[in-house]
């Protein structure tokens, strides 16, 4: 955590996704701080974590004014935002817009993200906020947010906790047995209640080291289990179409009790394209369309261009597309590469 800012509030405004917790964690313990003192702050009020989505991080019709811009609004005029792994909304760039517009040039310290560095430069274009004034970091072909935070500090102990933020997001990276584990417990735990974000904040207290946190972290993992029996029943069940393996969610899952990136990673194996259809949490019915980045021939494929006729949202090799009306026409896209 940077020294110019440890002496002010600290807002972190973090996406959901397993990689943006660990690289949050990684983010605070930056410098090799001690976590006794990060949870002595986040206890105290002077660091605030908060977990969110793209379309969930401003204001909306459905959800109302977000914990994020709650919090941006409470934050004294002198602390400091910290965004990390959370792309600008593409559906409502406005909605991301918007909160930056209130968080202020002079507040923003550090944007970490991942997601579609085009946008975000575009974004800061709009808003008249001067290279150099802040922090953007963005890092393109299949590295998260773990990677972003990471390259600024370099501490090798840290290297495990990288790796398992990178392969949180893609799974056919080569990594430790150890980041395996760490990212999929992360995984696990965090997504059987996809919509639970305050969960998200105790799993950040676990990798801290709060033993409360980890009580609860442990409990919840344990109850995981049937969401990867959901999953390696729906991969039974899946059929190819081309060279699209498609997965059918029961009925009810609506995201709650299914693991999306873990069915698309398992599917890689027997296809280059994998389908994944069923309610989102937050999002409704969706298809999910995911390529294997190592494929010889279609790991490059940008499903962002390629799919771009129907709404797609995400990052370059896994986008979402609200509604299930485009799935035949879909499917002959990506057959027709």
């Amino acid at each position: 955590m940077s020294e110019s800012i440890s002496n002010r509030k600290l807002l972190v405004i973090a996406g959901g996704s397993p990689s943006s917790i660990i690289a949050t964690y990684l983010y605070l313990s930056d410098g090799g701080v001690d976590p006794e003192t990060v949870l002595e702050q986040m206890k105290a009020g002077e660091i605030q974590v908060v977990f969110t989505q793209a379309f969930q991080v401003g204001e909306h019709p459905r959800f109302g004014v977000s914990e994020a811009l709650k919090a941006v609004r409470e934050l004294p005029k002198d602390g400091q935002v910290v965004w990390i792994g959370l792309g600008v909304n593409n559906q409502d760039p406005q909605m991301t817009e918007n909160i930056f517009r209130e968080i202020g040039i002079d507040r923003l310290h550090v944007v970490c993200d991942e997601h579609e560095p085009e946008r975000w430069e575009a974004l800061m274009e709009k808003l008249g906020f001067v290279s150099g004034q802040f922090s953007l970091k963005t890092k393109p072909e299949h590295r998260s947010a773990a990677s972003i935070v990471a390259e600024d500090f370099g501490v090798p102990i840290y290297e495990i906790f990288v790796q398992a933020g990178d392969w949180a997001d893609n799974r056919q990276m080569d990594v430790s047995d150890e980041a395996q584990r760490i990212a999929f417990s992360i995984s696990a735990a965090t997504k059987l209640r996809m919509g639970d974000n305050a969960f998200r904040v105790t799993a950040l207290l676990h990798l801290l080291g709060d033993r409360e946190a980890r009580k609860e972290f442990y409990v919840r993992l344990e109850a995981a289990g049937p969401v990867y029996a959901a999953v390696e029943e729906a991969l039974a069940n899946a059929q190819m179409q081309g060279q699209i393996l498609v997965v059918h969610k029961k009925e009810g899952e609506a995201g709650l009790v299914f693991d999306d990136t873990d069915a698309m990673n398992q599917g890689y194996a027997r296809a280059p394209f994998v389908v994944v259809i069923g309610e989102k949490s937050g999002e409704g019915p969706c298809i999910q369309v995911g390529v294997n980045n190592s494929h010889p021939t279609l790991g490059k494929t940008n499903l962002l261009q390629v799919l771009a006729d129907f709404g797609p949202t995400g990052i370059v090799p896994k986008v979402a597309i609200r509604g299930t009306e485009n799935l035949f026409e879909i499917l002959v896209r990506l057959n027709a590469l």
